[in-house]
């Protein structure tokens, strides 16, 4: 399953077939009200689909980690990372994407993912790769 909480934001998956083919979107809820509180969406974000599904999500106030380990954008199931930042407005825009640093064939680089203030740890097969923002 794919969820990640933080403060008063959730982030959570739907999955689905369209064309006969597995998809994944992602979905992000604002808690709002103090007496009664409730959740409304504030964004979603496109179907993932085929073997480069969403494999996992971290949520640290306002940045957003999405992993895919079996994506093969650099090389076959080398993996990739996607951090957004939600701006004043509640738009989340994309302000990196991280790949194993050797772009190294079936690293599955994402398989799991901490993000903490500006830290984010992540596993691959070759290991534990810790990236700080700049």
């Amino acid at each position: 399953e794919v969820v990640a909480v933080d403060g008063d934001l959730l982030v959570t998956e739907a999955r689905g077939i369209e064309g006969g083919t597995p998809v994944q979107s992602l979905y992000i809820y604002r808690r709002t009200g103090d007496q009664e509180p409730s959740w409304e969406k504030e964004a979603a974000f496109p179907p993932f689909g085929g073997q480069s599904s969403v494999s996992g999500i971290a949520l640290s106030g306002t940045t957003l980690a999405i992993a895919q380990y079996l994506s093969s954008d650099v090389n076959h199931r080398s993996g990739k990372v996607w951090l957004y930042e939600r701006g004043v407005n509640g738009t989340w825009e994309q302000q990196a994407a991280l790949n194993h640093p050797m772009h190294t064939a079936d690293a599955e680089f994402g398989y799991r993912m901490s993000l903490n203030g500006d830290w984010i740890a992540v596993s691959s097969s070759t290991g534990i790769h810790l990236f700080g923002r700049q």
